[in-house]
């Protein structure tokens, strides 16, 4: 090709691809790239210094490296070419000129040519840069209404990519045709996490644009919180978070975690008689279900030997326990462990202690915790009790209200829980774990709670029962204090999606 003949250069539309080093040190001032070009090979217009323009239509899928390097006039670049996200424009164009373009992944050095602002359910796809929109096809069976700034798309489903055509001009090109692809947005999760040796407590929100979510949970429970216990100390875990939101959208999170160390420093034992210790070791273990324990053996037994073990509790960062029935003036060792509900035990160090050590008397210790599943009229109490000194005749739990006399539940085991029945709806009781020796009674932590008002089945009742107590309740009927946005809720009969 003579290049001082070449002033204007338009390829003919049947032609597919442009060789390497095909334009090498052209003096063209302009050129025409086709939409028919798939490929343009290296060096292909390598110094081609008149050229100030440069249009690559977005049906090129390959481009040589340095294809318009020595172009040292190139100003302006037009380019819908795809590029992945290890590509740099550098290495295909010169420094001396400007890119402007629509190209996903974003990379940069090219200005965008169109600006998109996505929610749950729409999409609004906009001019920037200098570009013009001579018009716009449909997207997702959606007409764009023009509004403001740009054409906007309605009713589209949440987090869904979508594919449009535009035709618009852009500097010298009046004819530009390309396609685009924008997805509109999921819907936020966020985790709250409370963790700690042995359990974790997650908590599971969301946050929504346009969206409306009808449920939402743990996939174990299907509650927005979730408790797990019983988990393998210094561990990872994870949890799944759903949620159903418009036209049965469906979307999970992962929630990761992982669970701290844990430590037992074992104690020295205390003589409560010669045939009676109290064993004793301090532990950050937060576990409340007695999967904590001891293990003791008789000081020379051969390691083949297996111990003998007792579940205990931890309270207050102590794992306590009542040891009976020994032999008097025999060594004996022990050391406390926990066992997670995988299987896996974790142990402390091993005390050895003597049996004819000097007995101290020990009163029992007995403690409340918090009431747990309140209801209208029931609601579960747990307590604390390690034996002491003297043999534990009786023990359980004690509760009132301010009206009514003071009622007994017997329970058993160190760690006691009980449902107390009949209570009375929306009234405040009063509660604390005893035990009952031959001498005396000692009390745990008074402590408190208030029942519910009716309980319900679903949102639907409460649609049917006309509730109007300016009560709110969420889409599965339960009482809810605070709302998420988007979500459904009823409140004096009527639903609403909290704004």
């Amino acid at each position: 090709m003579n290049d001082e003949e070449v002033k204007k250069l338009k390829i003919p539309d049947n032609v597919t691809s442009i060789g390497n080093y095909a334009f090498y040190g052209c003096n063209m001032i302009s050129v025409n790239i086709p939409s028919s070009i798939t490929s343009i090979g290296t060096y292909g217009f390598y110094g081609c210094e008149n050229i100030t323009g440069i249009f690559i239509p977005n049906n090129v899928k390959q481009m040589g490296s340095k294809a318009f390097w020595g172009c040292n006039n190139l100003r302006n670049v037009l380019w819908l070419m795809e590029l992945n996200n290890n590509d740099r424009i550098s290495n295909y164009l010169p420094n001396c000129c400007s890119v402007y373009g629509y190209v996903k992944p974003e990379i940069q050095g090219i200005t965008p040519i169109i600006n998109v602002q996505a929610t749950n359910r729409t999409l609004k796809i906009g001019a920037t840069n200098g570009f013009e929109i001579k018009a716009i096809s449909e997207i997702g069976g959606s007409k764009g209404r023009l509004k403001d700034d740009g054409y906007l798309f309605k009713d589209l489903s949440i987090n869904r990519s979508y594919e449009g055509t535009i035709k618009g001009k852009f500097m010298q090109w009046d004819d530009v045709e390309f396609t685009i692809s924008e997805s509109t947005k999921p819907i936020d999760v966020s985790f709250d996490n409370n963790i700690g040796v042995t359990k974790a407590t997650l908590n599971g929100s969301y946050s929504v644009i346009d969206a409306t979510v009808t449920e939402s949970g743990f996939t174990k429970n299907k509650q927005d919180q979730l408790f797990v216990e019983g988990l393998e100390p210094n561990n990872s875990y994870y949890e799944t978070y759903y949620l159903y939101a418009d036209d049965d959208y469906y979307q999970t999170a992962t929630n990761r975690f992982y669970t701290n160390w844990l430590s037992m420093t074992t104690q020295a034992a205390q003589a409560i008689s010669d045939t009676k210790m109290r064993l004793m070791a301090e532990t950050n273990c937060d576990d409340e279900a007695m999967r904590c324990g001891f293990e003791w053996r008789r000081y020379d037994a051969p390691d083949e030997m297996p111990s003998s073990s007792a579940s205990c509790a931890v309270y207050n960062g102590y794992l306590m326990g009542t040891l009976s029935n020994l032999t008097p003036n025999v060594y004996y060792k022990y050391r406390p462990y926990y066992k997670a509900d995988s299987g896996r035990k974790y142990y402390g160090n091993w005390v050895a202690f003597l049996t004819a050590d000097a007995a101290v008397f020990f009163e029992p210790e007995v403690h409340t915790f918090e009431a747990q599943e309140v209801a209208d009229q029931t609601a579960k109490v747990r307590g604390y009790v390690l034996a002491g000194s003297d043999d534990i005749l009786e023990q359980g739990f004690e509760y009132w209200s301010d009206t009514g006399n003071h009622l007994k539940q017997t329970s058993s085991g160190m760690l006691m829980s009980t449902t107390l029945n009949n209570l009375t709806k929306e009234t405040d009781y009063y509660f604390r774990s005893y035990v009952k020796t031959d001498k005396k009674t000692l009390y745990g932590e008074e402590l408190k709670f208030h029942t519910l008002g009716n309980s319900s089945s679903g949102i639907q009742s409460q649609l049917n029962e006309h509730i109007d107590d300016d009560v709110i309740y969420d889409a599965m009927g339960r009482k809810v204090k605070s709302m998420h946005k988007g979500r459904l809720y009823i409140k004096n009969g009527r639903k609403f999606i909290a704004k």
